[in-house]
């Protein structure tokens, strides 16, 4: 019954720490994790980034409890 509890706890507080925040001209992808799992979660933001975005990776964090990557999609084309 505690395993599963912690397992929960954990659930939510991994879930509570991840986020995509969208500005005017960049999306900052950002997720906390450890060890190989960080390694994998920078290469899903990257594949995000340069093949669904269609943008330029701006910059990336890799550290031991978080990963981060700040992505610059092409600027849409405004209609006139």
């Amino acid at each position: 019954m505690q395993k599963r509890l912690l397992l929960v706890i954990g659930s939510v507080l991994f879930s509570a720490c991840s986020f995509i925040l969208y500005e005017e001209d960049d999306v900052h992808y950002m997720q906390s994790c450890q060890g190989v799992e960080c390694t994998h979660l920078l290469a899903q933001f990257k594949t995000q980034c340069l093949q669904e975005q269609k943008g330029e990776i701006i910059e990336q964090v890799e550290k031991s409890s978080y990963v981060g990557l700040q992505c610059r999609p092409p600027k849409k084309e405004e209609k006139k």
